[in-house]
């Protein structure tokens, strides 16, 4: 009996926390899929409460530009995105590369977006799931900049 409950701890344990990449993986497609669909909640399950990234914006700016963009029935967004490269620092934390590309229909308007390299730093949270606390490169694209402005009202 005790043989069996060591087994299924340790299968419980690895259907939590192992294969982290795969888990990376499957986040950040969670999170494109949930933009592409103007699911809130999709995206926001991906996003860290401690997120601050390089220009200064918290969770709750991204939280305020994702609810604002699941409210715009006008804007649509295509997105294509690679992960090449997850590096594990610790059990606790991890660096990604993502690659994105696609394409923003908004306002009466259609922008490309990309291809851009976006760097994310994510942490692993109790229970196992992966959240982002930093994305950098996403910024610098005109047409993500002029939206974070309108999203944002700061343009």
């Amino acid at each position: 009996m005790g043989v069996a409950l060591s087994f299924a701890l340790l299968a419980i344990a690895w259907w939590r926390y192992g294969n982290a990449e795969a888990k990376i993986r499957a986040m950040v497609e969670s999170a494109a899929k949930g933009l592409e669909r103007k699911d809130f909640w999709a995206v926001m399950r991906c996003v860290s409460p401690n997120y601050r990234d390089g220009s200064g914006l918290t969770y709750r700016d991204i939280q305020q530009m994702v609810l604002s963009w699941c409210r715009n029935k006008d804007a649509h967004v295509w997105l294509t995105v690679q992960l090449p490269q997850v590096h594990l620092q610790n059990f606790w934390r991890a660096t990604a590369t993502v690659q994105v590309q696609g394409i923003i229909n908004a306002e009466g308007f259609s922008l490309p977006l990309g291809p851009m390299r976006v760097t994310l730093q994510l942490e692993r949270t109790w229970f196992g799931q992966w959240r982002v606390t930093r994305a950098d490169g996403w910024q610098k694209d005109p047409s993500l900049q002029k939206l974070q402005g309108e999203y944002l009202g700061t343009e």
